[in-house]
């Protein structure tokens, strides 16, 4: 029997609507969840939900939640949905909540809004300078996004771009990070394109394992260029790009190699309750209508078996960058390939130059785990499942105290 880990943090990325204004020709937005949306009063419950997840795992910091859509202020229930986070994080019981816009619903009075219940930071998408950006998400929404993204530097709440990485807008990205350095964003984050929802339709405009490196060699270049300008402004790896951990500076810091993080820390919500590892790994691992995160995490064999290594196709398994990059973006493969257990297809080193035909097995061979029922009285702090031995040697109690108490801010 193994007894499962204890997350160290734990971050909630929540579509709380499908509805939108925009229709980007990459989304992965399914309009059949705009009838299947959470009510008010389940909404409530979900924030329930994470707080209880994070006090029974003893998580004290990195409680984050973060709320995308389609575009989130067109949610009926908006206002009520932030004035309920805002209480709990005045409670200390929430650290940061950020939100994801697409820019054109933004303005001024929204913002000190935002600002009166506690949103810590902004993301606005582009998609390159205003030719390429329209041509993917619509004429004029260029010019929506730059007049949001004033507005809300201008109010001083921290922002940051966000680009889907395309053989269209490659050439964009300097300009626009020279752009955005000029309105005072934070930094450009540059995550590829996943070949899913409306996405599958654009694998052509995946680049290949050989251009893939040659961008992240040239993003270093981009950065030094705006450094020794005076600029300081950042082009960032996304997420899913932990292979190219050994391309950047610092490559062999502990403190700068992360990975994909999605089976480890992350919980992703959609509009109608279903869980899945990661919006862009479409995986569906329990409802919350049905069982709470709790429930789900520690239940849920598709997520350990996300976890294990050892269901990693063989190309990850006898790589020695597997343990800094976990297997590059499991999104893409799955996206690419049809399961997540794949090499990220823009791998060079699992494919040299060009992206592969390759088939690979939908599941893993692995043998389901058993797990340790009780998991509200006795957590692990280990990143692996451990034996019974083990933890009897490192056993943590944790004070458990119900959710009504953590209501009426009565937690030590």
């Amino acid at each position: 029997m193994l007894y499962l880990p204890k997350p160290h943090s734990c971050h909630l990325q929540w579509h709380i609507t499908e509805k939108c204004n925009f229709r980007c020709t990459h989304c992965y937005l399914n309009e059949d969840y705009i009838k299947q949306e959470l009510n008010t009063e389940e909404c409530f419950k979900v924030v329930d939900n994470f707080v209880d997840f994070c006090i029974k795992t003893d998580i004290k910091s990195h409680r984050n939640i973060t709320l995308t859509g389609g575009e989130p202020i067109l949610k009926s229930d908006w206002w009520k949905i932030l004035e309920y986070i805002s209480s709990y994080k005045k409670k200390g019981l929430i650290d940061r909540f950020y939100i994801m816009t697409n820019g054109s619903t933004v303005t001024d009075e929204i913002i000190k809004r935002y600002i009166e219940l506690g949103v810590n930071y902004m993301q606005i998408s582009v998609e390159g300078m205003e030719v390429i950006n329209d041509e993917i998400r619509g004429k004029g929404n260029f010019k929506k996004a730059i007049n949001g993204a004033k507005i809300i530097i201008q109010n001083k709440i921290p922002l940051s771009f966000s680009l889907t990485l395309t053989r269209k807008n490659l050439e964009d990205i300097e300009p626009l990070a020279r752009l955005a350095a000029s309105l005072g964003v934070g930094g450009l984050g540059v995550g590829r394109i996943v070949p899913i929802g409306t996405g599958e339709k654009m694998k052509e405009l995946m680049l290949t394992p050989k251009e893939t490196k040659e961008w992240y060699l040239e993003a270093e270049r981009i950065n030094q260029r705006l450094r020794n300008d005076g600029i300081n402004f950042k082009v960032d790896y996304h997420c899913s790009d932990g292979m190219y951990q050994s391309l950047r500076p610092g490559a062999n810091n502990p403190q700068t190699n992360h990975g994909c993080s999605t089976p480890f820390d992350v919980f992703t919500l959609l509009p109608n309750g279903d869980v899945v590892p990661c919006r862009r790994l479409p995986i569906v691992v329990g409802n919350i209508k049905e069982k709470s995160f709790l429930e789900i995490h520690y239940s849920s064999n598709k997520i350990w078996n996300l976890k294990n290594f050892a269901n990693k196709a063989d190309e990850c398994k006898n790589c020695e960058s597997l343990k800094d990059c976990k297997g590059g973006g499991m999104c893409i493969a799955y996206g690419y390939f049809g399961t997540p257990y794949a090499p990220d297809p823009d791998c060079w080193k699992a494919f040299g130059d060009n992206l592969s035909g390759k088939k690979y097995p939908e599941n893993p061979d692995s043998e389901k785990i058993t797990y340790f029922k009780r998991y509200i009285n006795n957590l692990r702090f280990d990143l692996e499942p451990i034996t019974k031995e083990q933890l009897n040697r490192k056993i943590r109690k944790i004070k458990i105290d119900k959710l009504d108490k953590v209501k009426d801010n009565e937690v030590d």
